[in-house]
């Protein structure tokens, strides 16, 4: 039992998982340079260029949009 628990282990270590979180980034500080190093790098997350649709929209014209209701009168 314990054999197995470890086979399976080593093959779900070996295996290489995909970066689920993928940003562009800058960095801004590297820890490694400080005068007391650590394992830490402090990055910015930058914004990627937006993407430009190549689709257009079938409701941009006001003639295909509903009428707004009108206020209910009192009787």
């Amino acid at each position: 039992m314990l054999r197995q628990r470890g086979n399976t282990y080593l093959e779900q270590s070996a295996k290489n998982a995909p970066n689920v979180l993928s940003f562009p980034f800058e960095l801004v500080r590297d820890g490694r340079t400080l005068p007391r190093p650590v394992n830490y790098m402090l990055v910015r997350i930058v914004r990627r260029p937006a993407l430009r649709s190549t689709r257009r929209s079938r409701r941009s014209s006001s003639s295909t949009r509903a009428p707004a209701m009108a206020p209910a009168s009192a009787a």
